[in-house]
């Protein structure tokens, strides 16, 4: 139960930590500082956290189901009967949300594409 809260805790901190870059990034976009370094650098934590947050839901339901199945006593049948969900080994182990994961990575390649865009504007910057 405490690595459940202890979880919980951290994906809390994780949704914080994304609503403060992205309050950030739009503060720096509304000042007029779209390609800069320091955004490309926001929006790449961004997707660190969304790949982030796509691994802990897993490991929190994960961490349920044991603290479940421990809890019934290691009946598997009785553990069957109370979650209609899992059906298979796998469905008991392999439950990632690969939407997050996805988006965490489209969120990256965006990221990189403001970093060489901020390499563009400080090239043009140093030629005018």
């Amino acid at each position: 139960v405490i690595l459940i809260l202890l979880l919980m805790a951290l994906l809390t901190a994780l949704y914080i930590v994304i609503i403060d870059q992205i309050r950030k990034w739009l503060k720096n976009v509304s000042r007029g500082y779209i390609f800069t370094y320091k955004n490309a650098k926001i929006i790449i934590l961004i997707s660190y956290c969304f790949v982030l947050l796509g691994l802990f839901e897993s490991i929190i339901k994960l961490a349920g189901n044991f603290a479940m199945y421990h809890f019934l006593g290691h009946n598997s049948k009785l553990y069957a009967l109370i979650d209609k969900d899992i059906e298979t080994f796998s469905d008991f182990f392999f439950n990632f949300n690969f939407t997050l994961i996805f988006a965490g990575i489209i969120i990256w390649v965006i990221g990189n594409v403001f970093k060489y865009g901020a390499f563009l504007q400080d090239e043009f910057d140093y030629t005018v």
